[in-house]
């Protein structure tokens, strides 16, 4: 049976010839000009070679499609990359996919083969292959696949950094302050070389394929203790812990988790009312159901709010901010818990003609007073400590300044999207484009050694891919950071080692030309057909960890309604993927936010829910398949 493949809908896909052996030829898969003819596109060869092509049947098992085929990395049409198998002579195509979101591929260097997964157009079938490198010399075979995995991570490399038109941009774009010279390209080996092993995974076992992932059910308060040992005795359903709490009719938006109280805050919209908080408190095994309150009085000047955002206040576990951007001059608001009411709102300063749209504390070990503030051109502080109408930090070098002058002048393409901070103070902000901004600080705020205060200079300037940015996270000392894009994540390390052999970081010292390679994360086509291809990455996080020198081991995100964790260790280590998922079976929607706890449980909330998954050991599994474990 022959295969023949094109692109439909941006998905990789695959079709059936109707009579066995009948292959068309590849000019049927291009357009079609005005005379009905085909148009032959552009095409660039970054590989070729001699394969044999053989199709996945069960288990580990492929039965042989051809037996010689011509294999091509092509550039067409200047904007795409695909993989495309042909006739030996080149004038018949056997199969056709396209680089890009989605396609996972695995190698092994065993039997030189490499492997990966379609998804069968009109029936959404799943199809894996493998090709193997033909030549009659085996050093020839192993250089084969090495030179293919080469230009393979360089395709996907230039498809992950494939700007987005900016229409909008112009002579304001210069205006921007970045503290370091526009660094040299990166050499096409060395760009390879780190991005070799996520692009391109090594598998342990022959014919692998897309690695396997397991889904388990997160525990809740129905489930009955798993026995440990042999004869021990299970709890009784009537003392298991409570780990799900229903919300009504409320619409949960986001949450934050007080650790040091051991509360779980969570921002509610409820209909024809507004905002409400719901107050969970939480033991190690479970929600405590006796300390639950909701907190319905929250008004300012007798007018209900419609807060989007939530923080907590760090030198004050009482106390949480709450971010209404539909309300004018800023619409942040100090809410106290103990007191169920709002007690005080807080502006900028009088010309501030944009919502703020986000916002986060500035720095919690350092001032914890301090909240730094994003809108669509610019980042600032606020002093909560200050006058309530006027407490934008406006000074640099003493001078005043206001609100817009920390405006970084970019078009509405690059328009700023989220941002986020580390304890002492270390500032990132992501863009629609994909840029990633690192600063040494909040700026306009002092500097931890009272020398003056941060500029608004970007330190050091990430190159976008071209695709928004929803959220970012930053590990605790500020060595990684991680974005999450609607299909995928982008691990990033922001430390390196100078010229000098100095241990340095992209917030405090320009990177230029030790900017970091992304490490992309995505799930393979079989996890996404199963939850869905629409479905898109919630906020990923790191793992929080307590004081000292415990470093985060894990990334917590969800999608649709699977909760996903990856091994950052196993990450950076750059052996596997490190992917564990955790299935929510006591409820089918989507899950709105996460946040884990080193060595303890992960929290989670529905649209009308609130949860804990209770961690398990589990053991490493073998034959393709991750540590699924939350330790």
């Amino acid at each position: 049976m022959n295969y023949l493949t094109k692109v439909a809908g941006g998905l990789f896909s695959v079709f059936k010839e109707e009579e066995e052996g009948d292959v068309k030829d590849s000019d049927a898969l291009g357009d079609i000009d005005e005379k009905g003819s085909p148009v032959r596109e552009e095409r660039e060869a970054k590989w070729k070679g001699e394969v044999g092509l053989y199709k996945k049947v069960s288990g580990g098992v492929y039965s042989q499609i051809v037996d010689r085929a011509l294999m091509e990395l092509l550039w067409v049409g200047g904007k795409d990359y695909n993989i495309e198998i042909s006739s030996l002579t080149g004038d018949k195509t056997i199969l056709r996919t396209p680089i890009g979101d989605g396609l996972s591929i695995t190698y092994h260097t065993g039997t030189h083969s490499v492997m990966f997964t379609c998804i069968v157009e009109d029936t959404e079938d799943i199809m894996e292959w493998s090709v193997v490198m033909m030549h009659s010399e085996n050093d020839e075979r192993k250089a084969m696949l090495q030179k293919f995995l080469e230009a393979y991570n360089e395709c996907s490399y230039s498809v992950y950094y494939n700007p987005c038109s900016d229409e909008e941009g112009g002579e304001d774009d210069k205006k921007e302050e970045v503290d370091e010279e526009e660094p040299e390209p990166v050499p096409p080996e060395e760009r390879s070389a780190t991005w070799c092993g996520v692009s391109a995974s090594p598998c342990r076992t022959e014919g692998e394929g897309e690695p396997s992932m397991e889904m388990y059910e997160c525990d809740d308060y129905e489930e009955k203790e798993e026995e440990e040992e042999e004869g021990s005795v299970e709890r009784e359903a009537s003392q298991s812990p409570q780990r799900v709490r229903r919300t009504n009719n409320d619409r949960n938006l986001m949450f934050a988790d007080v650790t040091k109280s051991s509360r779980m805050v969570v921002l509610k919209d409820r209909p024809e009312y507004g905002t409400v908080l719901g107050v969970h408190a939480y033991t190690s095994e479970g929600f405590d159901e006796n300390n639950t309150v909701d907190i319905t009085s929250l008004k300012w000047d007798s007018n209900p709010i419609a807060a989007q955002e939530l923080i907590s206040v760090p030198h004050d576990d009482t106390k949480a901010l709450l971010l209404d951007p539909s309300a004018p001059q800023g619409g942040v608001y100090l809410a106290d818990i103990s007191h169920e009411k709002i007690i005080s709102t807080y502006a900028p300063g009088a010309d501030l003609d944009l919502p703020i749209s986000h916002i986060l504390p500035t720095a919690m070990d350092t001032d914890p007073h301090l909240v730094t503030c994003l809108v669509q051109n610019a980042v600032f502080g606020m002093d909560i400590r200050r006058d309530p109408k006027d407490c934008g930090i406006l000074k640099e070098d003493g001078v005043t300044k206001t609100v817009m002058d920390w405006s970084l002048s970019l078009p509405g393409k690059k328009a700023l999207t989220c941002h986020a901070t580390t304890p002492d103070g270390k500032l990132a902000v992501g863009n629609y484009n994909g840029e990633i901004r690192l600063y040494s600080g909040t700026p306009g705020t002092a500097k931890a050694n009272g020398k003056g205060v941060h500029p608004k200079t970007t330190k050091t300037l990430l190159p976008g891919s071209g695709h928004p940015i929803k959220y970012l996270d930053i590990t605790k000392k500020g060595d990684w950071l991680i974005a999450t894009m609607d299909k995928f994540l982008v691990l990033l390390k922001v430390s390196f080692v100078d010229d000098s052999d100095e241990e340095r970081n992209g917030f405090m010292h320009p990177m230029g030309k030790k900017k970091p390679m992304p490490i992309k994360l995505e799930l393979g086509l079989k996890v996404m057909k199963e939850i869905g291809m629409e479905k898109t990455f919630n906020n990923a996080k790191f793992e929080k960890v307590g004081e000292g020198k415990d470093e985060e081991t894990r990334i917590v995100a969800s999608i649709g309604n699977i909760l996903v964790s990856w091994n950052l260790d196993l990450i950076k280590k750059d052996k596997e993927r490190g992917v564990d998922l955790v299935g929510i079976k006591h409820d089918s929607k989507r899950l709105v936010d996460v946040s884990a706890s080193k060595g303890t449980s992960i929290k989670y909330i529905t649209e009308d829910s609130v949860s804990m998954a209770m961690p398990k050991t589990r053991s490493h599994l073998t034959g393709g398949k991750f540590t699924l474990s939350f330790r």
